[in-house]
């Protein structure tokens, strides 16, 4: 009977000290990454490669709007033989350049969509680095995450450590090149 008395008082002891070794949870980690991102150079050197890109583009069809522009004055300003087929022609040029505009918007898009992805991708690498330099067990996107307490101490946020982060990996690149994050 002691024995087994024993054993119980031992067993409460150890249970009642397992709640407080449960209490230290492992580091966990928060980080807003589209901040992140937006706050560092990669998004200035995105929108740089971007613009490069679609720039001859962009100044095709300004050039053709213009010319459209003039095409336009000049059949209102034609006898009325003439002013019927340059309006068929201003016509048919309208069509064609709202398409080409489309055409570039739905291209622009699409490299937004793939080159933002891959600065993303950049931006969480970063952002795993910082995670384990700090020591964090578990990094989740702040976006993602549905309810926390906003006071629990274990929850750490490195959106501003991911930027500085960023930074400095930007301060290292050579001049002109885009910056790298890895």
């Amino acid at each position: 009977m002691r024995v087994m008395l024993g054993l119980c008082v031992g067993l409460a002891g150890f249970v009642a000290g397992a709640p407080a070794r449960a209490a230290d949870p492992p580091p966990l980690g928060v980080v807003d990454l589209e901040q992140a991102f937006q706050r560092s150079p990669l998004a200035m050197a995105l929108a740089v490669r971007i613009g490069a890109e679609f720039e001859s583009r962009r100044r095709a069809l300004k050039k053709r709007v213009a010319e459209l522009a003039r095409l336009r004055e000049r059949a209102q300003a034609a006898p009325a033989a003439e002013r019927t087929g340059l309006e068929e022609r201003a016509a048919a040029e309208a069509r064609a350049l709202a398409a080409a505009q489309a055409a570039l918007r739905r291209d622009l898009d699409a490299a937004q969509r793939k080159h933002g992805e891959e600065f993303m991708g950049r931006v969480a690498e970063v952002a795993a680095e910082v995670a384990r330099e700090k020591g964090l067990a578990l990094l989740v996107r702040k976006g993602g995450v549905v309810w926390a307490r906003s006071t629990d101490p274990a929850a750490v946020d490195i959106t501003e450590d991911v930027v500085r982060a960023i930074l400095r990996k930007a301060e290292q690149a050579p001049s002109g090149a885009s910056p790298p994050a890895r």
